[in-house]
């Protein structure tokens, strides 16, 4: 590229420098979905954590010990 051509895309583009990180919100996307995952997944990985820890439990209390 000729220097001409470099100028006038610094020239064109010198303003976006000062606007870095200011995105106008109607470019933005707004994602207010709550819940990345759903009540049954989340239930079940409840269940599987909180009964895998009263089974340990149980378990410890059967053989005497941890």
């Amino acid at each position: 590229m000729t220097p001409a051509k470099v100028r006038l895309r610094n020239e064109k583009h010198s303003s976006n420098i000062t606007k870095r990180g200011n995105v106008p919100t109607s470019t933005r996307i707004v994602r207010d979905d709550g819940y990345k995952v759903g009540p049954i997944v989340l239930g079940v990985l409840f269940f599987l954590i909180v009964g895998s820890a009263i089974l340990e439990v149980l378990r410890g209390a059967q053989f005497g010990g941890l």
